[in-house]
């Protein structure tokens, strides 16, 4: 393979696989600024969200010192500023920004 043409497989490769490593930031970068400053935000667990009567009922878990996982729930109202519209182009689901114990926002698709 002549020189000018050595570089071409190893930049196809770094081609291939920048998409994977672009995709969490680009993930990452919708949401707000108040809800989400050191990587709150993340896609909601299955069941740790649901509709109820009250508001959306947030179930969360937290590991005290001795490992053991405390759970504990929080209803947030329907119309609390905390619930917020998920983009479009964040495609369909529920985001959640928390941190052990507090909810700061939670992102909804128009289908939730």
């Amino acid at each position: 393979m002549p020189a000018r043409f050595a570089a071409i497989p190893v930049l196809a490769a770094a081609l291939l696989a920048a998409p994977q490593f672009a995709a969490p930031a680009l993930a990452h970068s919708w949401y707000e600024k108040e809800c989400c400053d050191k990587g709150d935000c993340q896609p909601a667990p299955p069941g740790s969200v649901e509709y109820t009567d009250r508001g959306w009922l947030v179930r969360k878990g937290i590991k005290n010192p001795k490992g053991v996982t405390l759970q504990f729930n929080i209803v947030i109202p329907f119309d609390h500023k905390k619930v917020r519209p998920r983009p479009p182009e964040a495609g369909p689901g529920i985001d959640i920004c928390t941190s052990s114990d507090t909810v700061f926002c939670l992102y909804l698709d128009s289908g939730s």
